[in-house]
């Protein structure tokens, strides 16, 4: 009796054809039978050859085709079916079931078996396994072995048309789908695994304490309620951090300073609120001025834009800066020439002469002194000592020429005497000129007048010699001496000597009003071109023998359009010395000793009787708000605005530093 069409074991003489359901029906020889089979549904196809349950060379998957581990009878892979449309389950090639009956997905009309058949619960007889129970047994096989058709199990469940194939993963099932970004399945979420319970990557803050972190409060993190900081790190006293159970963490386990060993806060009384008095250290500052005199002549412009001669806006500058800076500067003043210098040889007494200082008699061997000596709150000492603003140059106090080695010469003497000032103070120079030196020491002549006594009796020449020795002074003495010398030009023109050529003076008051015509019969020139009025050294560019000064001072200005400092007007000499003024006092303290981290909130800065107890919140804010703010936290503080003056004229700051409750 042949039972599966098709099995080379069986006579098929008559010919045979197998229905859509899966009945084969035989013809009619007298050795054959019609048969109803119950095995070909939407995993097996009962073609077997070797008791497996379908009927194909392929084992365990009972299915009636060759390939492998889908249940189905057809060629697609993993869908266990019985139709070329993957992943639907049923038997047609519409997708979901394929009949009217709704929850077998065979594509019969009979419910519940889900094997392809009209056929329900019907034996197998004889020839096939006794005690198989009809066909419906929920894998689609026809025999009591679940998954294929015979007795090897994994091939009609699960990853052939159930879960895995045609359904939707799910988070925990190991697989990471599209929606997941991660899956490690029983792993997921036990602390173990970078995966969280919701397949998703574990990050610090995401309340899911994961590999690498200590702790994780999610958006506690760092409230200072959560024991746990912002880094899924545990708090711990002397960190730095207050959470937990702490009370204050000042980055220490030191006792008796605020917070103690535990993170507690102590007793106020042992905060250590203190008032710090700081004062600045003032450093020596000589001002060595041009009194030359072609500083009264009346060629710029005052505040107020009046013309004004060069001494009178350099008298209101000096006036300004050291009244400003009374209380934190030791001022002194050296002037070159002397108040005594004159341009005319027969000027009585002999002392008054063109390249005269208070100095001994060349060669100068210990310098008279400065006209002011250095001291503390200065200001009026020097404006005393200083020629008045409206002196003009007919007055025998505003003449002379350009001797500025002198005045340097006498202000390094000065600066560097112990006996008369503390050399643990920073020196400097702020030199002041219109013009380039002359007073050559190896051009100075002298001879006796009529009147008696030796004068120096050979200008112009003398005022016409560029000195070369100035600029070897001022280098020696930064480098020798640490005294650093700030350079500042008063109209200095910055012009080709020789290269302008002229017939009058008004040829090169057109280039600028401080050059003249020398026409070669004037006595200091020998040829028509133009050049500074006479007493400036010819054949010199001031403006480049200046820049040569500011950096063998060892401050030039950086940025601008020359190495040395630039006052045309009152307003530009004005900026130039705050400019300077700024670099050798600063409003940028150390405190010490420093506010303990618990006091840093509670820190007021006082200076000249007010009070600032809220520091700036940046270093931008210093521009323009009065007050202080932490340059270096929290042992430094700069002070801004009207604070910063007020530092500047007394020369000391308060700080106070309070304690959490008030406490002393």
């Amino acid at each position: 009796m042949c039972l599966t069409a098709g099995l080379p074991a069986c006579g098929n003489d008559q010919g045979e054809s197998a229905s859509s359901d899966g009945a084969a029906t035989l013809g009619t020889d007298t050795n054959t039978t019609t048969a109803t089979t119950s095995e070909t549904d939407t995993e097996s196809d009962s073609n077997d050859t070797t008791m497996s349950g379908d009927g194909d060379a392929s084992t365990g998957d009972g299915d009636g085709d060759a390939t492998t581990g889908d249940g189905d009878g057809d060629a697609t892979t993993g869908d266990g079916d019985g139709d070329a449309t993957t992943g639907d389950g049923d038997g047609d090639a519409t997708t979901g079931d394929g009949d009217s009956t709704t929850g077998d997905g065979d594509g019969d009309a009979t419910t519940g078996d889900g094997d392809g058949d009209a056929t329900t619960m019907t034996g197998m007889g004889s020839g096939m396994g006794t005690g198989m129970t009809g066909d419906g047994d929920g894998d689609g096989d026809g025999d009591a072995t679940t998954g294929d058709g015979d007795a090897t199990t994994g091939d009609g469940d699960t990853g052939d048309g159930d879960t895995g194939d045609g359904d939707t993963s799910s988070c925990g099932d190991g697989v990471v789908d599209a929606s997941e970004e991660c899956d490690d399945g029983a792993n997921n979420g036990n602390g173990t695994s970078a995966c969280t319970d919701t397949c998703t990557d574990n990050v610090c803050g995401d309340g899911y304490n994961g590999p690498g972190e200590d702790c994780d409060d999610g958006t506690a993190n760092g409230n200072g309620q959560s024991a746990c900081k912002t880094d899924c790190t545990v708090t711990t006293c002397g960190d730095g951090y207050v959470g937990g159970t702490e009370e204050c963490d000042d980055m220490n386990t030191t006792n008796d300073d605020g917070c103690d060993e535990f993170c507690q806060v102590e007793d106020t009384q042992n905060c250590g609120e203190a008032q710090v008095v700081v004062e600045p250290t003032p450093p020596n500052v000589m001002l060595v001025l041009d009194k030359s005199l072609s500083m009264f002549e009346f060629t710029t412009q005052d505040a107020s834009n009046n013309t004004v001669s060069r001494w009178n806006v350099l008298w209101n500058v000096v006036n300004n800066v050291t009244n400003a800076f009374d209380g934190s500067i030791n001022f002194g003043a050296q002037l070159f020439p002397a108040v005594q210098a004159s341009s005319n040889d027969s000027f009585s007494p002999p002392d008054a002469r063109t390249c005269f200082t208070l100095d001994s008699e060349p060669p100068v061997t210990v310098p008279a002194g400065p006209e002011e000596p250095i001291a503390a709150n200065n200001a009026a000492g020097v404006m005393g000592a200083i020629p008045v603003a409206t002196t003009l140059g007919t007055d025998p106090a505003g003449d002379g020429a350009t001797p500025a080695y002198r005045g340097l010469q006498s202000a390094y003497y000065h600066l560097n005497d112990a006996n008369a000032n503390d050399q643990s103070l920073p020196k400097y120079v702020i030199f002041v000129s219109d013009g380039a030196a002359n007073c050559n020491e190896n051009a100075i002549t002298t001879f006796e007048n009529s009147s008696g006594g030796d004068i120096f009796t050979n200008y112009p020449p003398v005022s016409n010699e560029y000195d070369t020795e100035v600029e070897t002074l001022i280098a020696a003495a930064s480098s020798m001496d640490n005294i650093t010398t700030y350079v500042v030009g008063i109209g200095i023109v910055d012009y080709d000597p020789g290269a302008d050529a002229c017939t009058s003076d008004a040829d090169c008051t057109a280039i600028d009003p401080s050059l003249e015509c020398c026409t070669g019969t004037t006595g200091y020139c020998t040829a028509n071109f133009c050049a500074p009025s006479q007493g400036t050294p010819q054949d010199v560019n001031a403006f480049d023998e200046m820049n040569k000064l500011a950096v063998a001072g060892g401050a030039p200005q950086m940025g601008g359009g020359s190495s040395f400092y630039d006052g045309t007007d009152q307003a530009a000499l004005d900026a130039a010395i705050d400019a300077i003024t700024g670099q050798i006092f600063t409003c940028t303290l150390t405190l010490n000793p420093e506010p303990f981290p618990i006091q840093v909130d509670l820190v007021t800065i006082t200076v000249d009787g007010v009070a600032y107890d809220t520091p700036l919140a940046s270093a931008a804010d210093c521009a323009t708000q009065d007050g202080w703010y932490w340059s270096n936290p929290y042992s430094e503080v700069t002070l801004c605005g009207d604070a910063c003056d007020g530092l500047k004229s007394t020369g000391v700051l308060d700080a106070d530093y309070g304690c959490p409750g008030g406490g002393g």
